[in-house]
């Protein structure tokens, strides 16, 4: 009975931790109240995250169009996560960078979202946002969906076309039988030694 409930324990412990929240999620927030009224119904959102146990810190990015021309806010978060309901919280708590314009109400913000997956290669963190506490005006609320491509790890082998080598035995040399040369009384020629080639190089 001991090693059953161990079993459950050990998948109920290795499925939580093959969770990672950690990486690039892309997407959007829509804004359904009447806080943004000047932007496209869509604003680009990308959230840049990092866990620690059940802590999140990383940074936001927020880019919209207003005419002609791209503004983008970059924004620090912290928050919490939960591995057994599978839910995250960032709350947006210092602008980094931005280019918004003079009259823009640049609000921070909290966004609470539900980790999924949708199909065999993609996740999704879908949920909501509102205005971070303490700020004065409607920051409005809406709704955030975010998703990123699952990356598969593939395991290094040989090629299939790659053949094994195989040890092929040497086949036996046969030398040819030597002959002994008649014997003359001609006296050998007396040949100049050569110089080492080498030597004439250097």
């Amino acid at each position: 009975m001991k090693i059953f409930y161990s079993l459950i324990l050990l998948f109920f412990t290795s499925s939580i931790c093959a969770q990672n929240f950690n990486g690039q999620w892309k997407g959007s927030f829509n804004e359904t109240s009447f806080g943004f009224s000047s932007l496209d119904d869509n604003v680009d959102y990308v959230l840049e995250l990092q866990t620690n146990g059940s802590n999140v810190s990383g940074y936001s990015y927020t880019y919209f169009n207003e005419g002609a021309k791209r503004y983008y806010t970059i924004c620090k978060l912290t928050g919490t996560v939960n591995y057994t309901t599978k839910d995250i919280v960032v709350t947006e708590i210092e602008r980094v960078k931005y280019n918004t314009p003079p009259d823009f109400q640049n609000c921070f913000q909290v966004h609470r979202l539900h980790y999924a997956q949708d199909s065999g290669e993609i996740e999704t963190l879908r949920g909501s946002w509102m205005g971070a506490p303490n700020q004065t005006g409607n920051c409005g609320s809406g709704t955030t969906i975010l998703s990123r491509r699952i990356i598969k790890k593939i395991a290094l082998g040989k090629r299939p076309d790659e053949k094994k080598k195989t040890n092929i035995p040497k086949k036996d040399v046969v030398s040819a039988p030597k002959h002994n040369a008649p014997k003359t009384n001609q006296r050998p020629s007396q040949v100049k030694p050569r110089r080492n080639s080498r030597l004439r190089q250097l």
